[in-house]
């Protein structure tokens, strides 16, 4: 289901808007097409909650830095 009511507005640093950039690049030549910000953040995101359960973190006994290490490394 796509929700095109819902706005969102945040600052990101210039390194990652450089990375956002980069991944919209990436996908778009994967897909074939242009792919919006939007549908970059969305697939993003996705990855990141299936990588996250796949794991099976519980991210009350975490910390930030170990999350990510986590998330990038495996467990």
């Amino acid at each position: 289901m796509i929700r095109r009511d819902i706005q969102k507005s945040f600052l990101l640093a210039d390194g990652e808007c450089k990375e956002i950039d980069a991944w919209k690049t990436r996908l778009s030549k994967l897909v074939g097409r242009q792919v919006s910000y939007g549908e970059t953040g969305g697939i993003l995101a996705q990855i990141c909650s299936d990588r996250f359960s796949a794991l099976g973190i519980d991210e009350n006994d975490v910390s930030l830095e170990a999350l990510v290490k986590m998330m990038v490394e495996g467990k």
